[in-house]
């Protein structure tokens, strides 16, 4: 019946709940010994058994708390495996309807999922998201890092290592669309000031971002720009 009580927190929290309760217990029991060497002269010897009785059951919970831990690991471990399993499962099958075998458009749309998902200190893609839906707040994914560094990360690795293999980067970019695709399919999107963020919002972005894009193109050619000036518009 103790151990029940950790079967649920163990799934997505492993042995730290199990672990801190372990270290309090086992340290509550050293100080009951330390206050029977302390104060046996003033203690008689029903009060100091009682307390050698509270050190022993403290002891027999530490042990099964250790037990316990030890499953709670296991418990979580499994978890993860199939729950890492099913959303790479998801994430490939969304790949493969999104992007095929091409590369090339795989990588140039992870990198506005990258924007549009991790950089969280420059926010206006949710700026925008916000003040499209009239909005005080937008969610965003974050991924789990037990699955896994973030999408921009795996970008920025992928510059450095020449000739890294882009199949964690797929996977990942595959994650985020699924991951927006499930947002964008709850039945209640607006909750109060509250506006659920969806793979409709990413592509209006887009749409968005690349119509300003034309726009510094078509204001750079037409102010009479150089060709370089024209490739660095092109840059952005």
């Amino acid at each position: 019946m103790f151990s029940e009580r950790y079967q649920w927190l163990s799934q997505y929290h492993g042995d730290k709940k199990s672990k801190a309760h372990a270290s309090e217990v086992k340290r509550t029991a050293s100080v009951l010994r330390k206050a029977q060497q302390t104060f046996n002269i003033f203690l008689d010897n029903t009060e100091l058994e009682a307390l050698r009785i509270a050190a022993r059951v403290l002891d027999g919970l530490g042990k099964e708390l250790d037990q316990i831990s030890s499953k709670a690991r296991a418990t979580k471990k499994v978890r993860m495996d199939s729950a890492r399993l099913r959303r790479e499962e998801l994430a490939e099958s969304c790949a493969l309807r999104r992007w095929g075998a091409d590369n090339e458009a795989m990588f140039a749309e992870a990198k506005q999922l990258a924007e549009f998902v991790d950089n969280r200190f420059r926010c206006f893609a949710f700026d925008w998201v916000c003040e499209l839906h009239g909005v005080s707040y937008a969610t965003r994914y974050h991924r789990d890092p037990e699955f896994g560094p973030k999408l921009s990360t795996l970008l920025q690795q992928y510059v450095r290592i020449e000739g890294a293999e882009p199949v964690e980067i797929r996977m990942c970019a595959g994650e985020y669309i699924n991951d927006l695709q499930e947002s964008g399919a709850t039945s209640i999107r607006l909750s109060g000031s509250t506006w659920t963020t969806g793979l409709d919002d990413f592509e209006a972005w887009k749409a968005r971002k690349d119509e300003s894009h034309m726009f510094q193109l078509f204001r750079c050619s037409a102010a009479g720009g150089t060709a370089a000036d024209v490739a660095a518009v092109r840059m952005i």
